[in-house]
């Protein structure tokens, strides 16, 4: 399983780059970011006042995630990632030892419940994503939203941004160059996931929506019976009605018959 975030690599001040060597083959949810600061350091902008930023495990998808916002906010420069335990972090948070905490979670998230009202801590709104070229250069980070009432204490909606969470497998390399033999386009270090094994895999996860058109993948669709297809053996009342008007045919062509 690996956010849409996963899928590039960001140098700062470069382009994202996509990875080569994976493709999405179904999507199973949505997080978003959570950044968190004690309730007297929120800001007007995500990471004014930080200089040092937890981000939990070294290498995890919070890291790419946050990597990729201070890099789109110019502020990769200024700060300092802390890696750790996510729980571990917020003690550091709320004791001063750290300005900042981003994660990337689904919206009501129960560790971030246990982390709101037990520390006195508050979300960070990740704001003017829209301005400038944010939204183009990062377009896998999609404008979103934590509604009031998901979180203790949360009254009003704050804005964020998140991404699209998908089942991923390998991307194949493209068959080496051979000298025409029967094996020679076999010589591929990944092979492909076959189609069929994705729609399967897309009905079985009850998928009702397509994967993020930023990411690498095939367009799974599966195919359900057709509704309005009526049974072999009609009901007892069609039953009734059909004999009822191959009698009257019936009568009509004796009657036919008869006057002649």
């Amino acid at each position: 399983l690996l956010g849409a975030e996963s899928f590039y690599k960001v140098n700062p001040g470069d382009l994202p780059e996509l990875k080569e060597n994976i493709e999405a083959v179904a999507p199973v949810g949505f997080r978003v970011i959570h950044l968190i600061k004690p309730s007297k350091m929120v800001t007007a902008l995500p990471f004014e006042g930080v200089s040092r930023l937890g981000v939990g495990p070294a290498d995890g998808s919070s890291e790419q995630a946050a990597k990729i916002l201070l890099d789109a906010y110019g502020r990769s420069d200024q700060v300092r990632l802390v890696n750790g335990k996510v729980e571990e972090l917020a003690d550091q948070l709320a004791n001063g030892h750290i300005e900042g905490l981003l994660t990337i979670a689904s919206s009501g998230d129960a560790q971030m419940v246990k982390m709101l009202s037990e520390k006195g801590l508050v979300l960070q709104p990740v704001t003017r994503w829209d301005s400038r070229d944010r939204q183009y250069r990062y377009p896998f980070f999609r404008l979103a939203r934590i509604n009031p009432g998901i979180y203790p204490g949360l009254r009003e909606p704050v804005e964020t941004v998140g991404a699209q969470v998908v089942l991923a497998g390998p991307r194949p390399d493209k068959p080496m160059l051979g000298d025409g033999d029967p094996v020679s386009g076999l010589r591929t270090q990944r092979q492909a996931i076959p189609l069929g094994v994705k729609q399967s895999l897309a009905k079985t996860l009850d998928v009702k929506e397509t994967i993020d058109p930023t990411l690498p993948g095939e367009r799974v669709t599966t195919v359900s019976a057709r509704k309005d297809v009526q049974p072999i053996n009609p009901a007892p009342e069609v039953s009734l009605i059909t004999l009822v008007l191959l009698a009257a045919l019936g009568f009509f062509f004796y009657k036919l018959r008869s006057s002649r």
